[in-house]
């Protein structure tokens, strides 16, 4: 499968896409399918928390809509821009990146300093903490 180009204009149909959008999204981990259609849309402005259980599907929700696993059907949109098959390098340049929390940050930075480091390479550190 071809990635996107993810610098190509949004679609214009909408003149205000959510800023992150999974459609009917399906996700397996070899043949053990673990997102059944997945829907969670992310209006601009506003915060969404994704709440379940262990083994629920979070963080493999988590890494589908950021790049860092497969769609296996569904589409994902950032900001109106089809992404399905986006690197994660190409999705952080876009503003969108995961941040681990835990045993995945360096403890003795500040939250500052691990954003830039969480930053894929291309991207000024300015335009990541104004982002």
């Amino acid at each position: 499968m071809e990635a996107p180009d993810v610098a190509a204009a949004p679609d214009t149909t909408d003149e205000h896409p959510p800023l992150l959008e999974l459609r009917g999204v399906k996700a397996a981990y070899g043949r053990i399918e673990v997102l059944h259609g997945v829907d969670l849309v992310v209006p601009r402005g506003k915060v969404v928390a994704v709440l379940g259980p262990n083994g629920a599907g979070k963080t493999t929700t988590l890494l589908v809509a950021t790049g860092q696993h497969p769609v296996l059907e569904g589409c994902v949109h950032l900001a109106g821009r089809h992404v399905n098959g986006a690197r994660p390098d190409d999705l952080a340049r876009l503003g969108l990146c995961t941040i681990p929390e835990g045993r995945g940050v360096f403890r003795n930075l500040t939250v500052r300093e691990n954003l830039i480091m969480a930053s894929y390479g291309g991207v000024a550190a300015d335009e990541v903490i104004d982002r």
